[in-house]
């Protein structure tokens, strides 16, 4: 099957390649959105101020 629909295109290489450039090309928009979303999701609240940054402090008002 590959001989007999391949064989004549072995010397065409930009037909050969251009598929294999769109593939990276969609990789590297899927890396770009899976970048954002991390840096949504993992982003976090402010640091805390005061007795709330202390997490000791916190612990012994939960158990009081």
């Amino acid at each position: 099957m590959a001989t007999s629909q391949g064989a004549g295109q072995l010397g065409n290489l930009p037909e050969l390649t251009d598929g294999f450039s769109a593939d990276f090309v969609w990789a590297a928009a899927i890396v770009a959105v899976g970048g954002l979303i991390a840096l949504l999701v993992m982003r976090g609240e402010k640091a805390a101020t005061g007795s709330d940054a202390d997490p000791v402090a916190q612990d012994e008002r939960v158990r009081a």
